[in-house]
């Protein structure tokens, strides 16, 4: 196995149904109507941009051990919580440790960050998720959202993809996960990967 430097996003419930990683691919037609589409779509999504410009800069802001890089990249973006969470951060990482339990078993380290998450862009919640946390069901994404982000340092995590090279799969190691537990009910919203 090769370890290559890849930073990967991980759908909890597309990869725990699946198995893999989802990558999405916009393209270009030549179609007139679809360019024209593609335009206004550009449009919208050049709106967004400067709204996540604006957001990356509360990156910037806010006190974190996470990839700030990563995390603009991916449209994730945090804020400091002003209120307490409803679960401990022990609790936030033993629930995160159940979920991740041999990952947890490897890990050098164990650190937790309680943080606000924002993310409109993931919309892949469990129904216990959505069932514990009525802004979550109503907003379907993640906004302004208390997590605990719970990093797992030191493990050797292989991707479930990779590259291919001469009819042999090159898996990519990853040597940090990070699972996202809801600060309010305790419900695993998602895991990650980038390093």
């Amino acid at each position: 196995m090769t370890n290559i430097n890849k930073k990967v996003f991980i759908p909890l419930a597309i990869a725990a149904a699946v198995g893999i990683s989802v990558v999405s691919v916009v393209s270009a037609s030549a179609d007139t109507d679809e360019l024209n589409k593609d335009a206004v779509v550009q449009s919208e999504v050049d709106t967004l941009v400067s709204a996540d410009d604006e957001k990356s800069n509360n990156n910037a802001e806010v006190q974190t051990e996470l990839d700030r890089q990563f995390l603009n990249d991916h449209r994730m973006f945090l804020k400091k919580p002003t209120n307490s969470a409803s679960i401990s951060e022990e609790d936030a990482i033993k629930l995160a440790s159940s979920y991740a339990d041999v990952i947890a078993s490897q890990a050098k380290t164990i650190k937790a960050e309680y943080q606000l998450l924002t993310n409109t862009d993931f919309t892949v919640f469990s129904e216990n998720a959505k069932k514990k946390n009525q802004q979550l069901a109503k907003d379907g994404h993640l906004n302004e959202t208390p997590v605990y982000i719970v990093t797992f340092k030191g493990v050797d995590l292989r991707s479930s993809g990779g590259v291919s090279r001469g009819g042999k799969t090159e898996h990519v190691i990853f040597h940090e996960n990070n699972v996202v537990v809801d600060a309010t009910s305790g419900e695993i919203l998602f895991s990650y990967s980038n390093k």
